[in-house]
């Protein structure tokens, strides 16, 4: 059965919420490798797939961090230090640095990088197949005609579309920019739907990723 995981990072305390059940876990370390330390056990000699850019854990890609620490701070560094390995990177509209044309990605590294601004369900479902693990990691903008949003339902329904047996999903949840404002504004109609927004969600929408994610798994019936 495919695994739906969402990683709520609040101070030191990360909750880790496995659909349907929910748990909570302490951890005294350093963000970013707060989420790898709690969960190495999982990845633990498993290929890992990364969707994100330079806002998230795609910027240890980018550049190494400045302050020394007690671990490695290149991404595939500290997933090997795991035991787990680095095998592809996907990245939204805008590519890695978040400032390239639509699905370009100018960065050469050592694993494929690959857009996903106009991939489709089948198209991603095919490219998760050598995936044992995917994390999801973008910033919010807290509106609605947002394309990273998308990308996140779209990968959630070809993750179970792809039926894959003991791999986990997991979405590193981050805060709602516009969270202040509540729910506000017109909610979009299905025939409007496109990359810039499929969810019937108000123009503000209020809720972050992980509760937009337990919303959309739960109305449509995830396993």
């Amino acid at each position: 059965m495919a695994r739906f995981l969402i990683f709520i990072f609040l101070g030191i305390v990360a909750c880790q919420s496995p659909i349907p059940f929910h748990k909570t876990i302490d951890i005294e370390t350093e963000t970013p490798n707060r989420f790898f330390e709690a969960v190495s056990k999982y990845m633990v000699s498993k290929q890992i797939c990364v969707i994100t850019n330079q806002a998230g854990i795609g910027r240890l890609l980018l550049v190494p961090a400045i302050e020394k620490r007690k671990f490695p701070t290149r991404l595939h560094e500290m997933l090997a230090y795991y035991d787990a390995s680095l095998v592809k990177i996907f990245t939204p509209e805008h590519g890695l640095s978040a400032q390239e044309e639509e699905s370009g990605n100018q960065h050469k590294l050592k694993f494929p990088v690959i857009g996903t601004y106009k991939l489709k369900v089948p198209d991603l479902t095919r490219e998760f197949e050598s995936c044992q693990e995917i994390v999801f990691d973008l910033p919010d903008a807290g509106i609605r005609p947002f394309t990273y949003r998308t990308i996140m339902t779209r990968s959630m329904r070809a993750f179970e579309k792809g039926n894959f047996k003991r791999k986990r999903f997991w979405i590193l949840d981050v805060p709602n920019p516009a969270s202040y404002l509540k729910a506000q504004g017109p909610i979009t109609q299905k025939k409007y739907f496109s990359i810039l927004g499929e969810q019937e969600i108000p123009f503000f929408p209020y809720y972050t990723y992980g509760e937009l994610a337990l919303k959309y798994y739960y109305r449509h019936k995830m396993k």
